[in-house]
């Protein structure tokens, strides 16, 4: 199994059930957020198996059509729940040692579960290395060196030179697409407010 940040045990087991459910769609779990409360609210990043467009708003919609059955009956959200399927954006989540590995030489930006002697808990810097769970970060001039698993959360950086590059890093112009509809578990979908 692929190295990952640190995920709860809840979130681990919803992305246990979107990979099944994605991937007739050719979609994948990019990234997956879960904030309990008396209504859970579950934020879910896809991704585009293989090559193809951008993900856009149908991608997302298709998405929460998919997974609402499955989060409906899943005893990890036994209270009533509220799914938000975005697009990555450009600010991309890192979760898996393989994301790590393409974002090398990309600005990143990381929040450790403990603060990291000389560097505290949120480093921001370039991923200058990431290989079998371990990732180096060069923060101003100093080396930041780390495991995967002390990382509880990690994105790439939009900078104005990386959108100056041509290539599958560009990021596309626009914001996330979210779908239109949040589903509230038990209760069918509703419209998200925003």
């Amino acid at each position: 199994m692929e190295q990952s940040v640190v995920k709860s045990e809840v979130e681990q087991a919803l992305l246990a059930l979107c990979e099944p459910a994605l991937e007739p769609l050719s979609l994948s779990a990019l990234d997956l957020e879960c904030r309990p409360g008396a209504s859970t609210k579950v934020r879910l990043f896809i991704e585009r198996l293989g090559t193809g467009p951008a993900i856009g708003f149908a991608d997302c919609e298709a998405a929460s059509t998919a997974l609402g059955p499955v989060f409906d009956t899943a005893p990890v959200l036994s209270n009533s729940y509220e799914l938000e399927v975005s697009s990555p954006g450009v600010d991309r989540h890192l979760r898996l040692s393989s994301h790590f590995a393409s974002a090398v030489g990309e600005s990143v930006r990381l929040k450790l579960l403990a603060a990291k002697e000389g560097f505290g808990a949120n480093i921001a810097g370039t991923l200058e290395a990431a290989d079998g769970g371990v990732l180096v970060v060069n923060v101003d001039g100093r080396y930041c060196k780390l495991a995967l698993t002390e990382v509880a959360r990690a994105n790439v950086v939009w900078t104005a030179a990386r959108a100056a590059r041509p290539g599958k890093n560009s990021p596309r112009k626009g914001s996330p697409k979210k779908a239109p509809l949040a589903r509230t578990g038990h209760e069918g979908a509703k419209e998200l407010k925003e």
